[in-house]
């Protein structure tokens, strides 16, 4: 098929379409003067109340710089067939690209199995270069409002690519000039659901909300409301399902969690994330607190990432290995002795001991510290045993420079001279 773009240059493309979807269809595109193009051509009568929107992204390019590691797929031109618009041509996606949504439920492909450490590593990075190029289209003023995994495309180097961006809203001085026109419950941000077809600015807090949702679901596999309560909601409604849990603030690991009746076992993996990354989880989905934006996610998935510090998803591995959760630790002193109580959670563990002491049956206990000071946790089952150590350096009591007695237990430095205590 041969269509014109607005200077009359011949675009020449497949007789066959490799993507459809509810408004066109996506062809590649043989010749042209746009090198790795495509053509997105609507269907018929969905064109007419697009026209205005494409020509404005058309007229404002997006200032984005060249980056090898994404490619934000934005119209280029539009492509005209008897002198009529009829679509537009815009960037391809990365040779070789998938949906995101392939590798949301399953660990089938090895680069991004969460099944392991390298794998869980790959997604990290690949949820950097997509925090990236969200954060370009914040700082031009845009909003994706239909950010899910649907609408990126990855390939196993870790590019990515965003399609459907004409779906975007486009604001500018904060008053509306094209809404969004799509969005999906599942990945809303609830305290912005009153602006829909309201002719109201939806912010870039929505798409932080809902890069936190794909975020947690590639490292984990299942959505961050995967969860059940009995509560009700202020109208005394039932809370079912997974838009009722994210209006009603029921994040299993954040400040309702104790209205959480029942959860998936796999969400425990929580438990295994860095410190920072449970933070900002937690952070994301409490409709109380600010968002955090997508600076600060690229931030702690950078440093994540340069600290070598994650676990894999042992929750997804099969055979089941034993897994053993620290629930609470806390040093306490009794009659001069340093003594650790100590609570936890266990999955798939058939044995479980503390310093040879057999704690199978048990959910909590209190240990004397050892001369050693180190208490050794080992838990098995028929496919495998592990084990995790504690360590608890012994603090002194006197100054290391001048010699003086700490006045409390809790002195972090030296009231005499200032020395930081070890």
């Amino acid at each position: 098929m041969i269509l014109l773009d607005s200077k009359n240059n011949e675009i020449i493309i497949e007789s066959s379409p490799f993507a459809r979807g509810g408004e066109g269809i996506i062809y590649k595109v043989v010749q042209s003067p746009y090198q790795d193009c495509c053509v997105k051509y609507f269907h018929k009568g969905k064109m007419d109340t697009r026209i205005g929107k494409i020509d404005y992204m058309i007229k404002h390019q997006l200032a984005a710089p060249v980056n090898s590691q994404y490619r934000i797929c934005w119209p280029l031109d539009f492509v005209y067939s008897k002198a009529k618009p009829v679509g537009f041509i815009m960037p391809l996606s990365f040779k070789g690209s998938h949906s995101l949504y392939d590798i949301y439920l399953t660990d089938e492909n090895h680069v991004f199995d969460r099944r392991t450490k390298e794998g869980v590593e790959n997604r990290l990075k690949l949820l950097y270069n997509i925090a990236n190029a969200i954060n370009i289209l914040h700082v031009a003023g845009y909003a994706l409002v239909d950010f899910k995994p649907q609408n990126i495309l990855f390939t196993d180097s870790g590019q990515i690519s965003m399609i459907d961006m004409d779906s975007i809203q486009i604001s500018k001085k904060n008053q509306l000039l094209f809404p969004a026109t799509a969005y999906t419950i599942e990945y809303a941000y609830p305290k912005e659901l009153h602006c829909i077809g309201q002719n109201r600015v939806i912010t870039s807090r929505w798409d932080c909300y809902s890069f936190s949702i794909v975020a947690y679901q590639m490292l984990f596999g299942v959505h961050p409301f995967t969860a059940s309560t009995e509560k009700k909601d202020k109208y005394g409604n039932d809370i079912s399902g997974l838009a009722d849990l994210m209006i009603n603030n029921m994040f299993p690991f954040g400040p309702r969690k104790n209205d959480i009746k029942i959860t998936p076992i796999i969400q425990n993996y929580f438990y295994y994330l860095a410190p920072k990354l449970q933070e900002i989880f937690i952070d994301s989905f409490n409709l109380d607190e600010p968002m955090p934006d997508m600076d600060v996610w690229i931030s702690v998935l950078l440093n994540l990432i340069q600290s070598n510090r994650f676990e894999e998803n042992f929750f997804r591995q099969n055979p089941k290995p034993p897994i053993f959760i620290i629930n609470e630790k806390k040093v306490v002193k009794r009659r001069g002795e340093d003594f650790l109580e100590l609570k936890w959670s266990c999955f798939y563990c058939e044995r479980i001991y503390i310093n040879d002491i057999d704690v199978t049956t048990l959910t909590e206990t209190t240990i004397l510290i050892p001369k050693s000071r180190e208490v050794v946790i080992s838990f098995q089952n028929k496919f495998s045993t592990k084990e995790q150590v504690l360590s608890f350096i012994q603090e002194s009591i006197f100054c290391i420079k001048c010699g003086c007695r700490f006045s409390a237990e809790s002195d972090i430095y030296c009231t005499h001279c200032g020395t930081k205590r070890i």
